[in-house]
Formats: C-alpha cells, structure tokens, sequence
C-alpha cells in the first residue's frame, strides 16, 4: 500500500507504513528560513525599516527552532524504530499521534492550529514560504499587504512598524497612532501604508457604506474583515473623519485568550452602536485561525 498524507480515510496506519510516513515528513517539513541577508543588511547602519527587518528575522529564527525540532525528533523516531534510539515517553507520544495522523501534542503549542494533520504540514510549508518572501520584499522595498496569520508573533509585526516611524519622526511612542480603514476586497488599495489580512471582527458587523461598526445579523458571531489598512501617524496630526463616535477596538491574537495578556493594539473605529454597548459585547478584532 503506498502511503498518501493527503489520504483523509486513512485512520492509522501499520509499521511499514509508518517507516513511509516519518520518511515523507522528512521530505514535506519545510527548509528552515535563510536569514544571513537580513544580518548583513543590518549589520551596514540604520535602515528606515530596520525594526521590521529584525522582527522579520527573529520570527524566521522562531520558525526555524520549531522546524529543527520537528527534523530532529523525526530523526530519533526512525532511529528508536530501526533500534539505535531510546524511546523515550516524549517520542512515544509523538509515535502514537503520528501513527494516527494526527498532529503531535508536543508539537501543538508551537504552531496551533485546528486543521488536519495533512492541511497542518501545507500551512506550515505556506507560512514559511509567506515569511521568506515578505523578508525579500522588505529587503528590497515597503512591504505593502501581510497577512498576520502568517506571524509566529504578529504583536511583534505591529511593534516594529510604530517603531520604525518613531524612528522616522523622532516622536514619543504615546504620540503615534495608527491611522485605520478598512476595506472590501473589490476596492483599491493605497500605495503606502499596510494592509492586514486575515482579521476579523466579533460580536458586530462592520458597514463599508457607513464605515463604521454596526449590528450583527442574528446567528452570526463573527464578521471578515477582508483588509485593514494601517499608517502610522502622529497623533497630534490624526483627523477626525467620521461624525459617529469612536470605539477603542482591542486586536487580539486569539479572542478565546484574556484580552489584557492578548491585546497587540487597540484601533479607533467609528460606531453607531452606543460604545458601552461595545464594551459589555466584548467585540474585538482577533487573527482568524487557518
């Protein structure tokens, strides 16, 4: 029987057809992320996006940790399974997980994700592919769309682009702001800035006519956000545009987590929902999970 990870019937599987699984892992788990580039740029003085040149390298390194990880314990499965390893109670659990196709515990709390074993390997392979072309594109130009589904931490992505313009301005991290808009997937972007995806908001809707937050149709939690468009800007340069009243909207990297620990930034957006309303509902931002 040959082995297929993209076979969903498949429930677990014997030994020889475990020995053909740890070796396509081996094949599918990504290469770790190059990022002498990005030390060498840096290495050369001060650079306009040089916060998020190292924030981009320090996620890469994160991602590369995991993924040394994930090689070495595969390596140790083959080994204990020909028998020149200790199996040891980390590794046997792993061995009964993978046995099922079903995503090691131990590896879990790494990258989390709720998708299938054989969907976790592609996200992990997408992410790091996503990552390595948003750093070539930051070494060479303004990195314009990102995707915050991608990060290890996005909280980090966001840090460093406020950094970087109070770098620029030589302004107090309490005087900048980020100025918001938010739009559908048909209308134009800007040519400066950056554009969020994969967002979402909970416990309301978001009106493109109005733009503003509203109610949220019955039986409907969640509301797609499809681009959120972000500029760094001082605050005492920030206008008000909208004639409804403004709610501090908490982004958070899960919403099921305590939104204090959780909270990356807050953005003003207008509402024409009373804002304690907002408060008691508990509506957030937060990054869709994949």
């Amino acid at each position: 029987m040959k082995l297929s990870l993209g076979d969903e019937k498949l429930v677990s599987i014997q030994y020889d057809e475990y020995l053909q699984l740890l070796s396509l892992l081996s094949i599918r788990i990504p290469e770790e992320i190059k990022v002498e580039d990005i030390d060498a740029q840096l290495d050369i003085g001060h650079l306009a996006n040089g916060c998020l040149l190292r924030f981009l390298r320090d996620d890469a390194n994160r991602y590369n940790k995991v993924i040394r990880m994930i090689r070495k314990e595969i390596f140790q499965l083959r080994e204990a399974t020909n028998g020149n390893y200790s199996l040891t109670p980390r590794l046997e659990k792993i061995c009964s997980n993978l046995r099922n196709l079903i995503v090691p515990t131990h590896w879990y709390p790494y990258l989390p994700t709720h998708l299938p074993f054989n969907q976790w390997l592609e996200d992990l392979s997408r992410k790091v592919a996503t990552l390595t072309s948003y750093i070539k594109t930051s070494q060479e130009s303004d990195l314009n769309d990102c995707d915050l589904r991608i990060f290890y931490q996005p909280a980090g992505f966001l840090d460093s682009l406020l950094q970087d313009y109070n770098g620029l301005v030589k302004a107090g991290v309490l005087e900048i702001d980020f100025e918001v808009k938010i739009f559908n997937d048909s209308e134009k972007k800007c040519d400066h800035g950056i554009h969020l995806l994969g967002l979402q908001l909970h416990n309301a809707a978001w009106d493109f006519t109005k733009c503003c937050i509203t109610q949220v149709k019955e039986a409907q939690a969640t509301c797609p956000l499809p681009i959120i468009w972000l500029r760094p800007i001082k605050l005492s340069n920030k206008v008000k545009k909208s004639s409804y009243p403004t709610y501090s909207c908490p982004v958070l990297h899960s919403y099921y987590q305590d939104v204090d620990k959780n909270c990356m930034i807050r953005l003003s957006l207008a509402t024409e929902i009373e804002v304690g309303i907002l408060y008691l509902k508990r509506v957030a931002i937060s990054v869709m999970d994949r």
